[in-house]
């Protein structure tokens, strides 16, 4: 066992006999997310537990240690020729891979390439109890053992502190190739639909600001015969920059919400929008969208109607963080245990399982 092993083992079983909590932390990009902590939490940190632990280009297999800087693992990637297919954001230089699990963020490929958890073969965590336990394997049909290594992803490190991980990895595309057309919020829901009942090599549709952003990534022949079909579309190289904007929370949407914030729905692509209610944003080919609050002709309670679930984003910087709409008792209950379960003295970022 390693030496950062050993010392956060011993953190964690004096924090027990103390009865005191814990903030785990990557490279704290993700902080105007959640709510605060408290100023007793101890801060323990990821970030000096850096490193490639094995990688295997033939196999499309990584396994990193969580406090690896994000870049550096997609530079290493880049260099064989392969990527993350979930296309994780990146919030700042300093996001770790062990952050992009823990909140469990997809990115705007999701809808055709799958979430993160889809990606995650197997994990290293620390319990509540000070103890390592091994989840998973490194190849992507495992079936020894109990599925318990995806419940991290989008955990927020309520379970466990995430010591190493095992993701799959793929092949990057042949070619990506960036279009829009501008249109209205109308329009660009119904070309959605349309876009997305044949086989395009899709991996992003956006709309934001009066233009339908596409972006295809595929083998060239694919990608000039949806060019041919997808008559509305102009090809906008520049459009690009729109792409990492979005992909690193930079719209103003994200950082620069309005006193009262923005409701972001996930719901089904085909499901109807909000009647006289002007949207903001349209993402993951509609599954995504983003409302101004204040233009909501509907009470929060009557969201549900709209979507599978929602979270208000407030003006940052915000004390409470997200706020998420309700559990059900049956799904809170088993969350509390799952939570019991990893982390049964309470440990582990008490402050973000209260926020729910």
């Amino acid at each position: 066992m390693d030496d950062f092993t050993k010392t956060l083992q011993a953190t964690l079983n004096q924090a027990i006999k103390e009865n005191r909590t814990l903030r785990i932390c990557g490279g704290d990009s993700k902080n105007f997310l959640t709510p605060n902590a408290s100023s007793e939490a101890q801060l323990i940190s990821t970030q000096a537990y850096q490193g490639v632990v094995s990688y295997e280009p033939t196999e499309l297999v990584i396994t990193v240690k969580s406090g690896t800087k994000l870049t550096e693992l997609v530079g290493i990637l880049d260099d064989k020729n392969q990527h993350l297919s979930f296309d994780p954001p990146l919030f700042s230089e300093e996001s770790t891979v062990g952050g992009m699990i823990a909140c469990g963020i997809s990115g705007t490929s999701r809808p055709w390439k799958g979430l993160i958890r889809d990606s995650l073969l197997g994990c290293k965590v620390l319990n509540g109890k000070a103890e390592v336990m091994h989840f998973g394997g490194q190849v992507f049909k495992n079936v020894a053992g109990f599925d318990l290594f995806r419940p991290q992803a989008g955990a927020w490190g309520t379970l466990g502190i995430v010591l190493e991980l095992s993701l799959r990895v793929n092949p990057k595309p042949k070619q990506t190739r960036y279009f829009s057309y501008q249109c209205s919020q109308q329009e660009a829901f119904k070309l959605m639909q349309k876009y997305q009942q044949h086989p395009h090599p899709i991996s992003g549709l956006c709309w934001y600001k009066g233009v339908l952003q596409c972006r295809l990534a595929g083998f060239q022949s694919a990608i000039e015969y949806s060019i041919s079909q997808l008559h509305e579309l102009q090809e906008t190289p520049e459009s690009e920059i729109f792409w990492q904007q979005l992909a690193r929370y930079q719209l103003s949407v994200m950082r620069e919400s309005s006193n009262q914030g923005y409701y972001k729905l996930y719901t089904q692509c085909s499901r109807p929008l909000i009647p006289e209610a002007p949207v903001t944003l349209i993402d993951w080919g509609g599954a995504i969208r983003w409302y101004d609050s204040r233009q909501l002709p509907i009470q929060q309670s009557h969201l549900s109607q709209y979507c599978s679930h929602y979270e208000k984003w407030l003006s940052p910087p915000s004390p409470t963080g997200i706020i998420y709409s309700p559990m059900s008792t049956a799904i809170w209950q088993l969350h509390q245990n799952i939570r019991h379960a990893f982390d049964p003295h309470k440990l582990f970022n008490q402050h973000l399982f209260q926020s729910r």
